[in-house]
């Protein structure tokens, strides 16, 4: 079996070997998010019971989130022995951490292609050929296939690291469009940047990039 797919760019959804399992019920789901928002880190059960409660646990919470927890691995290794240690989602004296490749997570891979990109044009040497900087660029927006935590806007952990990823996001079209500036498609550039500018406005980057595009392109 290939390791656990997780989205989070869009629907919150779990996969194995391609196919959806039931993550459905709204809290674990909320588990499942929390643990990747913390990135492979460790999360103490009191930051989980804290932040997944909104502050306001009930005295029940401890239990509860151990059940969570324990279904949440079930789910990720079905055919896991009982009493071995978890492969994935593993238990530490600093709390839960789900350990999984940055390409098995949908916001995990889109910021190592950033951080890809970033190191290959910073790197001694000539920088990239236009051309190989905008093939990078054009792999990251494939990570998305909806708004970052969708469904979850009623935790203020989720809202803050949605924006955050969106805000990535939007820099990552900037820097496309820039791209292809450079090489000579300022029509094309006109016709991606202007959904986005209707959308975010306040981006004086997109505003700058959408009126050199307009005006290139007569």
């Amino acid at each position: 079996m290939v390791e656990p797919q997780v989205q989070v760019l869009g629907t919150i959804r779990l996969s194995l070997d391609d196919q959806p399992v039931g993550s459905g019920a709204s809290m674990l789901r909320a588990v499942l998010a929390r643990l990747i928002a913390a990135g492979a880190r460790a999360t103490s059960a009191e930051r989980l019971i804290d932040e997944l409660w909104e502050g306001n646990p009930p005295s029940t919470a401890g239990s509860v989130l151990q059940v969570h927890i324990h279904n949440l691995r079930r789910l990720i290794e079905p055919d896991h022995p009982r009493r071995a240690r978890s492969r994935y989602l593993v238990s530490e004296s600093s709390g839960y951490a789900l350990q999984l490749a940055p390409e098995s997570v949908d916001a995990w891979h889109f910021e190592s292609l950033l951080r890809e990109y970033e190191q290959r044009l910073h790197a001694p040497g000539p920088p990239p050929a236009l051309l190989e900087r905008r093939q990078l660029l054009d792999t990251a927006p494939a990570c998305w296939s909806g708004a970052a935590y969708e469904g979850l806007t009623t935790f203020g952990w989720a809202v803050q690291e949605a924006a955050r990823l969106t805000d990535l996001r939007l820099t990552a079209a900037e820097m496309r469009a820039a791209v292809e500036l450079e090489l000579n498609r300022p029509a094309e550039v006109a016709i991606e940047l202007r959904a986005l500018f209707d959308e975010h406005p306040e981006r004086k980057e997109i505003a700058r990039l959408l009126a050199t595009a307009q005006y290139r392109a007569g």
